[in-house]
């Protein structure tokens, strides 16, 4: 055979080769995303059992992203079978944690996991551990982050860190919406518990106007009529009296409640005679037992660290009262 034959011959041999193991790796590839999507359609129809087994046959042949996800859908299998397994539950979250090269997403909702099963097996100060670890995630879900911070303030028994724990699901930007109407609720709550109607009212109102939905309007304003009607005797006016909200440097806030009757109401600075009366700004909180209005005025334009005097009037009845913005650095 001369050297050109041999040379085709060759490159024919290697073709070959490559070929077989292309399809090879083919047949593989479609064998494990078989064997992947059977677990998904277990997992997705709540048939835990089988998930569990059938992730179990592919884990180590996964990517980093994919293995993660797996060992967290292991873990949720467990902690929803009937026994509700929280040992192993927490095994597998843990083991999630472990690979490296997972998305961020995973690895926070490990931790967060984690934290619900110490939750709900009564370990709080270990619940309280991994919800704040969500968030040592590097490009952690904005959702976790917010569900961490909400479950931390029902976890925790003492009042000021589980007011603080609720302000912060507040602040994160992106986080769910659920989770602010519930750290709103939860706060209106604390403040009702504890007397301060006039804050228990602001987040009852910001919970409110959070949706726009019937449903939502009628439950603050039941948390509202349930805990307050019975405790506090107002004329239809003023319902719930004249307050403050958290003044700022050049700016502030009063609110107060009156009877669905009495639609309008005006504030005016005294002090200053020459400002025109601001009229206020209303929300209509409506359920079976009771209806109100949420008037709401803003004083803006002030001096900062200034004691200033204003009067309200709403329904033919004046209220007075004294405020003092913020100085500039808080």
């Amino acid at each position: 055979m001369n050297k050109h034959k041999k040379t085709r011959l060759y490159l024919y041999l290697n073709r070959t080769v490559l070929s077989a193991l292309s399809f090879s790796l083919l047949l593989a590839s479609a064998s494990l995303f078989a064997a992947t999507s059977e677990a998904d359609n277990y997992y997705r129809a709540r048939r835990y059992d089988e998930a569990i087994e059938a992730y179990e046959q592919v884990l180590e042949t996964l990517e980093p992203a994919e293995k993660a996800q797996a060992l967290n859908r292991i873990a949720y299998s467990h902690e929803r079978k009937r026994g509700r397994e929280r040992d192993k539950t927490i095994e597998y979250h843990k083991k999630a944690l472990e690979v490296s090269g997972a998305e961020p997403r995973e690895h926070s909702y490990a931790y967060l996991r984690i934290g619900y099963n110490y939750q709900i097996t009564g370990n709080p100060e270990k619940a309280i551990e991994y919800y704040k670890k969500v968030e040592t995630v590097e490009e952690a879900s904005p959702s976790h982050i917010s569900e961490a911070r909400l479950r931390s303030g029902w976890t925790s028994d003492d009042y000021t860190e589980r007011t603080a724990f609720f302000r912060s699901v507040l602040e994160v930007d992106g986080g769910s919406q659920n989770h602010m109407a519930s750290a709103l609720k939860s706060l209106g709550n604390i403040y009702r518990e504890r007397g301060d109607y006039g804050k228990a009212l602001d987040y009852y109102g910001r919970f409110a106007e959070l949706d726009d939905t019937i449903a939502r309007r009628r439950r603050a304003a039941a948390y509202m009529a349930r805990e307050m009607n019975a405790e506090l005797e107002a004329s239809d006016a003023f319902y719930i009296e004249p307050y403050t909200l958290f003044p700022e440097p050049d700016a502030v806030t009063v609110q107060w409640v009156s009877r669905e009757s009495v639609k309008k109401g005006t504030g005016q600075l005294t002090l200053n005679d020459e400002d025109s009366p601001v009229a206020s700004e209303t929300i209509a909180l409506r359920s079976d037992a009771s209806e109100h209005i949420l008037h709401r005025l803003r004083f803006e334009g002030l001096e900062s660290g200034k004691k200033y005097e204003y009067e309200i009037m709403s329904g033919g009845e004046q209220r007075e009262g004294s405020f003092r913005t913020a100085s500039p650095e808080g």
